[in-house]
């Protein structure tokens, strides 16, 4: 298979494919972060799921202080 001009197909063996049981949105989150954050962030093990886990951590705490 040829990677063409718009990028790999759709279905293929090498799409990505999300470790959790909860769809993921399509839509990304960009955020600019301090210098030297990105690689340092990078180097930690799972470190997309374990800052999902942190961000629900977070709108809950946030829930719960806007509504108690």
């Amino acid at each position: 298979m040829s990677i063409g001009k718009k990028g790999f197909q759709k279905g293929n063996e090498y799409s990505f494919k999300p470790n959790g049981t909860c769809p993921l949105d399509p839509k990304p989150l960009a955020i600019k972060l301090r210098t030297g954050q990105i690689a340092k962030l990078k180097a930690i093990p799972n470190w997309q799921g374990r800052l999902r886990d942190l961000i629900d951590m977070m709108i809950e705490n946030e829930e719960h202080t806007i509504y108690d």
